[in-house]
């Protein structure tokens, strides 16, 4: 395993991530910083290991919605009373500018069809639901603290060769997030464990995309591995 892209921002949080839907390497991160009304966005290319943030026109009212062939695209909403896009913005990264802006907010079939699958055996378990318990249990085994809590959710991905496993846990009311990459025997060959406040529960934060790990560490920091 290889750490092939580590990225930390300096304000606000990771909102959205949008991959490619055909290229592997290539990943746009929707950045927002809630207090300011303010709204970045990084592209990552990883193996070519270029990367960079750019902002649009409209501060907040704009969301991306598909990455294809070095172009990004977005929707734009007029009324903020009402979460209908409006117009449809193609920002081109090669050019880095806006190529489009336009009204017909409809994009071509063959542009959004999907060619490869990132979420790629991805299951999140909530607390008191379905494979928790059983998560939890073999959490515990492999844990070397005693009196350990899992909590909330755990994020479960498991391929050929790998489990990953991120989760959330507690103990003497210290708040932790976890990130274990195992064998296919179960023995942990990574580890990652980093105290966080109640904010970061929300949301996902392990991606799959054919040998690619991508982690969102507390939402601040972006690590791509390649496994």
């Amino acid at each position: 395993m290889q750490k092939v892209f580590q990225y930390y921002l300096q304000q606000g949080i990771v909102w959205k991530i949008i991959p490619d839907n055909e290229n592997t390497n290539q990943i746009l991160v929707e950045i927002r910083q809630q207090v300011l009304w303010q709204t970045q966005f990084l592209f990552i290319d990883v193996k070519k290991n270029i990367f960079f943030e750019f902002q649009l026109p409209e501060n907040w009212w704009i969301s991306p919605v598909l990455l294809s062939n070095n172009k990004a695209y977005f929707y734009f909403y007029a009324n903020s009373e009402k979460p209908i896009p409006t117009e449809l913005w193609v920002f081109d990264l090669l050019e880095k500018k806006i190529i489009t802006q336009s009204n017909d907010i409809e994009i071509d079939a063959n542009i959004t069809e999907k060619k490869i699958d990132w979420y790629q055996n991805i299951n999140y378990y909530e607390e008191n639901g379905e494979y928790f318990e059983t998560l939890s249990k073999f959490i515990k085994m492999k844990n070397n603290e005693k009196n350990i809590n899992v909590i909330k959710n755990i994020g479960y991905i498991e391929n050929n060769d790998n489990l990953i496993i991120n989760f959330f846990s507690k103990k003497e009311n210290i708040l932790h997030e976890n990130l274990w990459i195992t064998d296919k025997k179960g023995n942990i060959i990574y580890e990652e464990k980093n105290s966080i406040n109640e904010n970061f529960y929300i949301g996902e934060r392990i991606y799959m995309l054919e040998k690619k790990l991508l982690y969102l560490k507390q939402k601040t920091e972006i690590l791509i591995y390649q496994l």
